[in-house]
C-alpha cells in the first residue's frame, strides 16, 4: 500500500482546488450541478444491470413467491436452493399470477433461471436475457370446465404388475415402449383427462400445506374412517333451503392429480373393501395404480436438478400435469369392471414413494440409457433413501422397512417410516361442492405436502363427509404468512484516496448479507444487514472505519425501529452508522444492522431487496479514522458516491475524487461484487493482474467478461 498522503504528492492542484471550492456548503453533499461525471464519462466499474423482468404463471401462481438466479440452480433434498446459492431477486407474484418491472440486479447475466417454492408454480425455469429483457410464462393448456372424457371403452381391463402382491394397473404401459420410459402410458380404456380445477381451492390448499417444509400440519389428522372415501346409500343435502335425503345408486369416483413435491418418481393408486369389512393388513387387498409416476414439468427432476439425482430430465418428459385426471375402476360379481362404485364401499389409497424407475444406467454417468429396457420396475423394492433424509429419519428414530408404502388407512403404515400421530399418512379437506383434497406426508416432515390429488365424484354428495374440514375456512391469509429474501455481495476498498496505492484493493474487504423479510402483498417487514471484516491481515497499515448511511426521502415516512449490534454507533451529523471504527481489529466478527417495519403498501420488497450499492444504502470506509474522524476526513465511496458533511471538501470537486476512480480510469477506489469468499489480490498486487479478466471487462466498459471475479 502506498503511503503518501494526497498533500504530499498533488500540493499545487490543492491549492487551485482550494479556490474551486471555497464556497462549497460544508453540510450538504456535493451538488448534482457540480458532479463532473458528464465532463469525463468514465467506466463507471459498476457490475449491476437492470433487467425488464416478467413473469406470468397465471392464477395458479397468484401471491407466489419468485427467485431470480444468474445461475443455474440444484435443489436439495426440500426443495430448495442448495446452500450457496442466493437470488438476485424476491417478490410475490401478484392476484393473477403476474410480475413486470425493471429491477437492478448486482449481476449482467446472459442466461437467468426463476425459482419459486410455490405448489402451483414450476420449481425452476431457465430463459437467455434478450436486450436486457427476461420472461418466464407457465399457463396450463387450454382445458374445459367440465369433465370431457372420450366415450368409456366398451369392455374395460387391467393390467398385473405383481400378481403375488396383488398389484395391477388401470392404465396401460409398455416396458419395451420407449415412449413410456418415463412414466407416460396409453388410455386404452378412455378413463384418463385433463380438467380444470378451481384455482382459489389449491391455492388455499397449497397455502396450507406447502408454504414451509417446517409447518406441522398434524392437527389435520383424522381417523381413518374420515379420510378414505366411503359410497353413502344415502345423504342429506339443501335443495333451496330445504334439507332433503338422496338414495344413492352408485357413484362414478375420479382422482385428479394436483402436485408433487420430491424429487421421488412416485406412483400413485388406489383399493378399496365393503365399509363393514376393514381388513387387518393390505395384502388380501387388490392394490391398482393410477398414475405409475406421478412426477410433472418443471419440477425435479424434470427440468429442475436436485442434489440426490445429479441430473435432471428435458421437462417435455414429464408424464403429468395440473389436472390429469383417471377414473377409478371396480370389479362386479361377473368379474368385468365398471366405473360405477355402489354405496357400502370405501376406498382407500396408497403412494409408493420412488418406486418408478426409468431404467437409467446407475453405475457411472446417469446419463446414460440402458438399451431396450425402458421401464424396468419392481415394486416391491424399498425405493432409496437420500443421505439427507436418511439423517432425518435417524434424527426423529423412525424405521424404515420394504412396508415403505403409505395408506391411508394409517394402521397399515406402522413400518413405514411414518412419524406422526398413528402413523398417519393423509389428511383430507374439502370444497363447497364436495370435492375431496388431500395431502400426503412420506415420513421426513410434518407439512403433509409431499403429494396432493383431489377427489372427486358423481354425484358428489355420494361421498359427503361432515367431518371432513372446509378447506375455505382453513385458509390462512397471505398477509399473514413471512418470505425471506437473502443476498450477499462483497466490498472492496482501496484506503489510499485520491492519491492512489497499489490497487489490490484489499485494504478494506467487507462481505455483505441481507435478509429481507415481506408478506404475501411484498410489504416489507424487516431488514436485517449483516456486514462482516474478510481482509487479510496485514493488507492496510492504516486504521480504517467501515460505515453504511440509509437514504432519506420517501422512504422516511415509512415506519421502522433499528437495532444495533453492539459497537454500532451512530453519527448525529450524518447520520451514517459507524459499523466498525476499526475493520483489521474486527476481522471475522459480523455485525448487524436491524431494521423493523410496519407493513405498508408504499414500501415493497421491489424497492430494497437488490444488491447493488448507492440504492438504498450507502457504504464508506472512513480513512485513518482514529485521526480523521472529524471535518475534513478522508472517506472512500463506491464510483459516483456521495460523500457526507464531514468529508473533505476541497477534494470533492476533483474529477478524480468525487468518482472514485485514478487519474487514468483504469481502477476504482471501492467496487461492489455480487458474491461472497472472493480471493482477494496479493498486497501490493493490482487487482488487475491478479484477476486478467478485470481488466478485459473494463477495455469493454463492461461487455466483455462480467464474470471475472470468479
Amino acid at each position: 500500500m502506498n503511503k503518501r498522503t494526497f498533500f504530499e504528492r498533488r500540493i499545487s492542484y490543492i491549492a487551485i482546488l482550494a479556490l474551486l471550492t471555497s464556497c462549497i456548503d460544508k453540510d450538504k453533499y456535493l451538488p448534482e450541478s457540480q458532479n463532473p461525471m458528464e465532463e469525463k464519462p468514465y467506466f463507471d466499474f459498476n457490475l449491476s444491470s437492470t433487467l425488464n423482468l416478467s413473469v406470468d404463471y397465471g392464477t395458479e401462481g397468484a401471491r407466489a413467491q419468485i427467485q431470480l438466479f444468474d445461475t443455474e440452480v440444484i435443489l436439495d433434498d426440500e426443495n430448495k436452493p442448495a446452500a450457496g446459492q442466493n437470488a438476485l431477486f424476491s417478490v410475490c407474484l401478484d392476484d393473477r399470477g403476474q410480475f413486470s418491472g425493471a429491477i437492478d440486479i448486482a449481476s449482467t447475466p446472459d442466461t437467468v433461471w426463476l425459482f419459486s417454492p410455490d405448489w402451483l408454480t414450476p420449481d425452476l425455469q431457465m430463459t437467455v436475457v434478450n436486450n436486457g429483457r427476461a420472461s418466464f410464462t407457465n399457463h396450463p393448456k387450454s382445458k374445459s370446465t367440465a369433465k370431457a372424457w372420450r366415450k368409456t371403452a366398451d369392455k374395460l381391463q387391467i393390467w398385473p404388475i405383481n400378481v403375488d402382491d396383488n398389484l395391477y394397473s388401470v392404465v396401460h404401459w409398455d416396458p419395451s415402449n420407449e415412449a413410456h420410459r418415463f412414466g407416460s402410458f396409453d388410455d386404452d380404456n378412455s378413463i384418463v383427462s385433463t380438467i380444470s380445477l378451481n384455482a382459489t381451492t389449491v391455492k388455499r390448499l397449497s397455502t396450507i400445506l406447502g408454504t414451509d417444509n417446517k409447518s406441522d400440519n398434524r392437527k389435520y389428522l383424522a381417523p381413518t374412517k374420515n379420510v378414505n372415501v366411503t359410497i353413502l346409500p344415502e345423504v342429506e343435502v339443501e335443495e333451496n333451503g330445504t334439507t332433503v335425503t338422496k338414495t344413492v345408486t352408485d357413484a362414478e369416483v375420479s382422482l385428479t392429480f394436483i402436485r408433487e413435491a420430491a424429487s421421488y418418481f412416485n406412483c400413485i393408486g388406489y383399493y378399496y373393501y365393503p365399509t363393514d369389512q376393514v381388513p387387518d393388513d393390505p395384502s388380501s387387498l387388490r392394490k391398482y395404480i393410477l398414475l405409475p409416476n406421478a412426477s410433472q414439468k418443471n419440477q425435479k427432476p424434470f427440468g429442475a436438478r436436485d442434489d440426490n439425482r445429479k441430473h435432471y430430465l428435458s421437462s417435455d418428459e414429464a408424464p403429468v400435469e395440473l389436472g390429469t385426471t383417471v377414473k377409478l375402476l371396480y370389479e362386479q360379481a361377473d368379474g368385468t369392471f365398471t366405473t360405477q362404485f355402489p354405496p357400502g364401499i370405501t376406498i382407500g389409497f396408497f403412494l409408493m414413494p420412488d418406486a418408478y424407475n426409468p431404467s437409467w444406467k446407475i453405475s457411472g454417468s446417469w446419463t446414460s440409457q440402458v438399451n431396450g429396457q425402458y421401464n424396468c420396475i419392481d415394486y416391491t423394492q424399498q425405493p432409496s433413501i437420500s443421505t439427507i433424509q436418511t439423517k432425518n429419519l435417524n434424527k426423529g428414530n423412525y424405521t424404515v422397512s420394504n412396508s415403505y408404502w403409505r395408506y391411508s388407512n394409517s394402521e397399515w403404515n406402522s413400518n413405514a417410516g411414518v412419524k406422526t400421530n398413528g402413523n398417519s399418512a393423509f389428511v383430507r379437506f374439502q370444497d363447497a361442492e364436495g370435492n375431496m383434497y388431500y395431502g400426503i406426508e412420506d415420513g421426513v416432515d410434518f407439512n403433509f405436502g409431499d403429494f396432493a390429488f383431489m377427489i372427486s365424484a358423481s354425484p358428489n354428495c355420494a361421498i359427503k363427509d361432515e367431518k371432513v374440514r372446509n378447506i375455505d375456512e382453513e385458509y390462512i391469509d397471505v398477509t399473514e404468512l413471512d418470505y425471506a429474501s437473502t443476498s450477499s455481495e462483497t466490498f472492496l476498498f482501496e484506503d489510499v484516496w485520491p492519491t492512489g496505492g497499489d490497487y489490490d484493493l484489499n485494504d478494506v474487504i467487507i462481505e455483505h448479507k441481507r435478509t429481507i423479510t415481506y408478506n404475501g402483498f411484498n410489504w416489507v417487514k424487516s431488514i436485517v444487514d449483516e456486514f462482516t471484516p474478510v481482509q487479510p491481515a496485514g493488507s492496510a497499515t492504516n486504521v480504517n472505519a467501515f460505515a453504511v448511511r440509509y437514504p432519506t426521502g420517501n422512504n422516511a415516512q415509512v415506519k421502522y425501529t433499528t437495532q444495533l449490534s453492539s459497537g454500532i454507533t451512530q453519527e448525529s451529523g450524518t447520520n451514517a452508522y459507524i459499523v466498525f471504527s476499526n475493520t483489521m481489529a474486527s476481522r471475522n466478527k459480523p455485525a448487524t444492522i436491524t431494521r423493523t417495519y410496519t407493513p405498508a403498501e408504499n414500501f415493497l420488497v421491489s424497492n430494497v431487496t437488490t444488491l447493488t450499492g448507492n440504492k438504498d444504502y450507502y457504504p464508506f470506509v472512513i480513512s485513518q479514522y482514529s485521526h480523521n474522524s472529524d471535518l475534513g476526513r478522508t472517506e472512500v465511496h463506491l464510483i459516483g458516491g456521495k460523500p457526507t458533511s464531514l468529508a473533505n471538501t476541497m477534494v470533492a470537486n476533483s474529477y478524480y475524487a468525487t468518482q472514485f476512480v485514478n487519474e487514468d480510469g483504469s481502477y476504482p477506489f471501492a467496487i461492489n461484487i455480487p458474491i461472497v469468499g472472493f480471493k482477494p489480490a496479493a498486497e501490493k498486487q493490482p487487482i488487475g493482474n491478479a484477476y486478467p479478466k478485470f481488466l478485459l471487462w473494463r477495455k469493454s466498459n463492461g461487455k466483455n467478461n462480467g464474470n471475472w471475479y470468479k
